[in-house]
């Protein structure tokens, strides 16, 4: 028989992922993981079987919360124009008020492991495809209700916007100026008519 575990499973992945977060994949090591996680080496392997597996999990639950974020922000209630501001605003927030300068987890992972692992590659572009969609979404309903009117190619539009956003969160990591940063977003909002 089995013994039941003495951690709680979700605690520990949020903790790895704030590890793989802040050092990035190659710098981690299994102490550093198993230290911040608070659980012995024996019921890391037990419960996740390798570092690799348990990165890969930390990519869905990133994941997985982006997108309940992205659906909150993008598909609420708010205008489209207001709800796509209100995505670059709140990772300037972010950055200024937190002092959160990791950047995006995913973009962090396909600049470090995505190249040369493809389950990685594989989360990253779905990750992207899926803010790309809810961009996407909501640029289609500001055409409908009259807010853009000279979007020509909206998904050429939607990947702008995630390029930018990730181009937004790698300049605040070097530069993490308010006002330099909302001028960046200022422009990015200005190309959407």
């Amino acid at each position: 028989m089995a013994r039941p575990r003495e951690f709680n499973e979700k605690v520990a992945m949020d903790r790895a992922l704030q590890v793989f977060w802040d050092r990035g994949y190659e710098a981690t090591s299994l102490c550093d993981l198993t230290g911040a996680m608070e659980i012995s080496k024996s019921s890391f392997y037990d419960t996740f079987s390798s570092k690799h597996d348990l990165f890969l999990a930390c990519l869905d639950l990133y994941s997985d919360t982006q997108r309940k974020w992205v659906l909150s922000v993008l598909e609420g209630e708010r205008p489209a124009r207001e709800s796509i501001a209100s995505v670059f605003e709140f990772v300037i927030d972010t950055v200024i008020e937190d002092g959160d300068l990791r950047g995006c987890f995913l973009g962090n992972c396909a600049v470090e492991v995505g190249q040369h692992d493809p389950a990685v590659a594989k989360r990253v572009t779905a990750g992207l495809e899926y803010f790309t969609g809810a961009f996407e979404r909501t640029l289609k309903r500001g055409v409908k209700d009259g807010q853009f009117t000279a979007i020509e190619d909206i998904r050429s539009v939607a990947t702008f916007l995630v390029s930018s956003l990730n181009g937004l969160r790698i300049t605040a990591m070097a530069s993490p100026d308010r006002k330099k940063l909302e001028g960046v977003a200022k422009i990015m909002m200005s190309n959407i008519h």
